[in-house]
């Protein structure tokens, strides 16, 4: 069987070396190139910066061949392959990371009480990692644990700590090479309730909006290019609330999805605000 296939394509992540210093922002790790079929870079400015709203940088195929006076050639012709087999981590992993002494949620007890932060570890299954960091467990509709997600945070700020070792890191690395991962929603596990459900970015968002404003059930994308995660609620009452600077961005996929979207952020948003990128949580907290 015959399948189209775009000839260039982004590089999927599969660790820290798929993802580069931006050309024109210059911040590490934030930049995904282009490759061929074979798996070769184009060039070495050839891709998309992940800061869209704070950068934007993209440089298609199509274009730096247009450049260079090149023929472009958009697609090929190859055998279809079927999909790889997903894999999943055990649920004892998951179980023994069920602590307490992470410095999120140190940070979390310092806003709600101990009983609504115990409540919260225990419906999104909020783990430890060494050294005070969260563990962020992907878990899905059937409550197969995808990966988790660990980050480091600022015990006394809630701020994430950037740019140095081990402040954030995937446990499926730690569980199998190679480990065949296909992403979920964050908080995807809760579904089956028959709340309407939020849509932020950040893990941490959804922790947060999930004990201010619990009629709904929160969610997360995880990431800003993680909008095709959201095709497995599709049908369902869900409203995306997009952090400051993303709405039109995600004004998109909402209508896509058949999706309700919340100005919220954006009306009461002052131009400092604005520059911060603030996201709900930001407001909740303060």
């Amino acid at each position: 069987m015959i399948d189209t296939t775009y000839k260039y394509q982004l590089e999927k992540y599969t660790g820290r070396a798929t993802r580069h210093t931006c050309p024109h922002c210059h911040h590490p790790m934030i930049f995904a190139r282009y490759i061929d079929e074979r798996g070769n870079y184009i060039a070495e400015n050839v891709g998309r910066c992940n800061r869209e709203d704070r950068c934007g940088y993209h440089l298609t195929p199509s274009e730096y061949f247009k450049n260079k006076g090149i023929d472009y050639t958009p697609t090929i012709q190859a055998e279809k392959k079927s999909l790889p087999l997903t894999d999943y981590i055990p649920e004892e992993t998951m179980i023994r990371s069920l602590k307490t002494e992470n410095h999120f949620v140190q940070f979390l007890t310092k806003f709600f009480s101990l009983s609504d932060v115990a409540r919260t570890i225990d419906t999104y299954r909020i783990g430890d990692a060494k050294d005070g960091r969260v563990i962020y467990w992907q878990i899905d509709d059937q409550n197969r644990i995808r990966t988790g997600k660990i980050m480091k945070y600022d015990p006394t700020t809630g701020h994430r700590v950037k740019g140095v070792s081990g402040s954030f890191d995937w446990a499926h690395r730690h569980v199998k090479n190679p480990f065949q991962l296909n992403q979920c929603l964050y908080g995807l596990h809760l579904i089956k309730n028959d709340k309407p459900i939020a849509i932020v970015e950040s893990e941490k968002s959804a922790i947060v909006g999930s004990m201010a404003i619990p009629t709904y059930t929160w969610m997360a994308t995880g990431g800003k290019q993680n909008f095709r995660l959201m095709e497995t609620v599709k049908g369902r009452n869900v409203t995306l609330f997009p952090d400051l600077g993303a709405y039109d961005q995600w004004s998109e996929h909402a209508a896509r999805y058949g999706f309700k979207i919340s100005r919220v952020l954006e009306d009461i948003a002052t131009p400092e605000d604005m520059e911060k990128g603030l996201d709900i949580a930001d407001y909740i907290l303060k």
